[in-house]
């Protein structure tokens, strides 16, 4: 059996961190904020393995988050979720390892629970 995955998600739209909040919250220990501050906060203060950001957001995009959560700590798995995945700074986060993964919005229940199980290959030493 898998062990609980503890994410972290930020999203600035409520209706999308609580449809996320609803969705897995028996799956998985969820933390979820609108801002990308208090999401530094909570890494800061809790073991968390996923981290799945919004990329357009006030204040820093979720690729710009990313960035100060690998500063924080590494061996989190790193996932953008946005409805905007052709952004150039979204591509350019997953070409120089500051996402692992891209989800397109809306959400995919089950693609993003078999994005999530890969944490523990996305760091393994091959």
């Amino acid at each position: 059996m898998e062990d609980k995955a503890v994410i972290l998600y930020i999203d600035d739209e409520f209706l999308n961190l609580t449809a996320f909040e609803i969705l897995f919250k028996k799956k998985y220990t969820i933390f979820s904020t609108n801002t990308p501050q208090e999401a530094l906060e909570i890494i800061k203060t809790n073991k968390v393995d996923v981290v799945i950001a919004d990329q357009k957001m006030p204040v820093m995009t979720g690729v710009e988050l990313l960035k100060k959560i690998i500063e924080l700590d590494n061996s989190i798995l790193r996932i953008i979720h946005s409805g905007y995945i052709d952004d150039p700074e979204i591509k350019k986060a997953t070409d120089d390892g500051t996402a692992h993964f891209i989800l397109d919005k809306p959400l995919n229940r089950n693609i993003m629970i078999l994005v999530i199980s890969l944490r523990h290959f996305v760091f393994a030493n091959f």
